[in-house]
């Protein structure tokens, strides 16, 4: 069985995300004409990098820099799950079905500012899952929080997830005061690394200022995005999530302590995402993408203890089946 294969370390397996993933962003290779998606405001981080690639004159150029992103993103997936075991199989499965799930809403394969905001906080789940049972975390701390702040000049509300990481810490380790106020610290150098940028390049403060405050005050009323044709990945989706938690809750205590802490953590994660989309009134589409984060490792972790080979097979399939043929009619 095909999915049986996907559950190894099979080297043809790492060589085929890519190839899976290309089939899912067809569309956007053959027709790269609008080559960046934005419903959020853009922030002047994400406009320099636009502006940079479009004066290459290469509209191609914005989607493989934006498909190479996600293959970054898969590759740091499954380098957080084989270093803290998350799911006790070792493979690359995890990867593999991030790449599909990140790639199954096909309007936005396309480079938009919270694909590289996910590459960040991504490195950013690395550091902090990393100060369970270790003394030595005031760095790690400190990194996790630079990158959700760097993230979060690319996608302002992004700046979130500084909270995720409190929740993190609360998790992971004792009470120290000391770590949040290096979590802090952390969160304001990008910014005043930008502002010292930003004054020295343009010679305006206040400027600066009024950037933030924009990003603030801005509201997206009505999405541009047409949701509703999606309806078949919704349903997948939710169904697939019933039963991973499902299976969580009944493996639950047989689970080794990090794992469990892990898994909890993720489900918070998955809990922000849907929060800052509903309740900050800035927020976009832009930001459930970071939701697959939770849904790869959940959904892997049903994969994997499902015994029925036969309806796994026939819900991996089908998943399959409905995004290409969203992408070719």
């Amino acid at each position: 069985m095909f999915l049986r294969f996907l559950k190894t370390n099979s080297l043809f397996l790492l060589l085929s995300i890519p190839l899976f993933a290309g089939i899912f962003w067809f569309k956007s290779f053959i027709s790269p004409a609008a080559n960046v998606f934005s419903e959020s405001l853009p922030t002047p981080l994400f406009k320099i990098i636009v502006e940079k690639l479009n004066s290459i004159q290469f509209p191609l150029l914005n989607n493989i820099f934006a498909f190479t992103l996600l293959m970054f993103q898969a590759f740091l997936i499954v380098k957080i799950d084989l270093k803290f075991s998350i799911i006790s199989q070792k493979g690359y499965f995890t990867g593999f079905l991030y790449v599909l799930l990140s790639s199954s809403f096909g309007v936005i394969n396309q480079l938009h500012s919270g694909l590289l905001a996910q590459t960040f906080f991504l490195l950013a789940l690395h550091r902090i899952f990393s100060i369970y049972n270790t003394d030595l975390t005031f760095s790690k701390i400190f990194d996790a929080s630079f990158w959700v702040s760097v993230a979060s000049l690319f996608l302002f509300n992004s700046i979130f997830f500084a909270i995720f990481l409190f929740f993190c810490i609360i998790f992971l380790k004792s009470f120290n005061w000391r770590d949040w106020l290096i979590l802090i610290l952390g969160l304001f150098i990008p910014y005043f690394l930008f502002f010292i940028l930003f004054f020295l390049f343009t010679g305006k403060i206040f400027e600066f200022f009024e950037i933030l405050k924009s990003q603030i005050k801005f509201t997206n009323v009505i999405s541009n995005v047409d949701l509703s044709k999606f309806i078949f990945i919704y349903i997948w989706l939710v169904l697939v999530s019933l039963l991973s938690f499902y299976y969580f809750v009944k493996k639950y205590h047989k689970m080794l302590i990090s794992n469990k802490l892990y898994f909890n953590l993720l489900i918070i994660l998955y809990l922000f995402v849907l929060g800052i989309y509903f309740f900050i009134p800035s927020s976009s589409i832009e930001i459930l993408p970071f939701a697959y984060i939770s849904f790869s490792y959940f959904f892997a972790f049903y994969f994997f203890v499902e015994k029925s080979v036969r309806f796994t097979e026939f819900l991996f399939w089908i998943f399959i089946a409905v995004n290409i043929y969203f992408q070719f009619f």
